[in-house]
């Protein structure tokens, strides 16, 4: 059970990471060309509900592990400890790690590395707006060499981890809190909600993102996309 914590902790970092983005944003300038004018507004109010969600992983690991450390160790402060975590103290003892966690951990982990790789091969060409920026180069090594939106399989895949991490079978949440409570269905429902609406928005894009690349670099892109012919998943889509 004590393993679960760097895990859990070190997937937490990943995840933080990969949900930050690696270059400050474009000016309105810079995407004007290529998204509404409305974007930028909605693109600030979807990064403060990405960085309150960033702050709930932190605290739902730091929930788990110290569930975890007052069930294995009994001291005078274990006892308030749990009843401030759990509906019944005796329900920590059943955080662990079961099938369905280690699948999360793993999707957790995939993804977030998943999307670090793209941030390094893309460098300071990256950015979460639809933009091409002065010096632009078409970046197809790396990940990209695999599909064409590697970065948007990574964010999926990390957000199925998660779910399946924080709600899954052996979680704090499953058997610590549990769904009792309607707060506590609210709260599942809108990391559930947040991580489907997230991942849809993504991969509704491609299309428009890969007909601003084949304006931009022409020939260089059509030989690119004979090349990696996939979008998203080999051999699928």
């Amino acid at each position: 059970t004590l393993l679960k914590i760097p895990l859990l902790i070190f997937g937490t970092v990943l995840v933080v990471k990969a949900q930050t983005p690696p270059n400050p944003p474009p000016s309105v300038g810079e995407t004007v060309k290529y998204e509404a004018l409305w974007v930028p507004a909605v693109r600030d109010l979807g990064q403060l509900i990405l960085s309150s969600f960033k702050l709930t992983y932190c605290a739902y690991a730091a929930c788990e592990s110290i569930a975890i450390l007052a069930a294995c160790y009994n001291t005078p402060l274990s006892e308030s400890t749990l009843a401030f975590l759990t509906r019944d103290p005796s329900t920590a003892r059943n955080v662990r790690m079961t099938g369905v966690w280690l699948l999360g951990c793993g999707f957790m982990y995939a993804g977030s590395i998943i999307r670090l790789l793209c941030y390094r091969a893309m460098g300071e060409h990256f950015t979460w707006e639809l933009t091409v920026r002065k010096g632009h180069r078409l970046v197809t090594g790396g990940p990209y060499a695999v599909v064409r939106h590697p970065s948007y399989v990574g964010s999926a895949v990390k957000y199925a981890g998660l779910v399946l991490a924080h709600f899954g079978p052996g979680s704090w949440y499953a058997e610590c809190v549990g769904w009792s409570t309607p707060l506590s269905k609210v709260f599942v429902a809108a990391s559930v909600g947040w991580s489907a609406m997230a991942s849809i928005m993504l991969v509704a894009r491609i299309g428009r993102e890969d007909e601003v690349l084949r304006k931009e670099f022409g020939s260089e892109w059509e030989a690119y996309a004979r090349r990696t012919s996939y979008r998203l998943v080999p051999f699928v889509y």
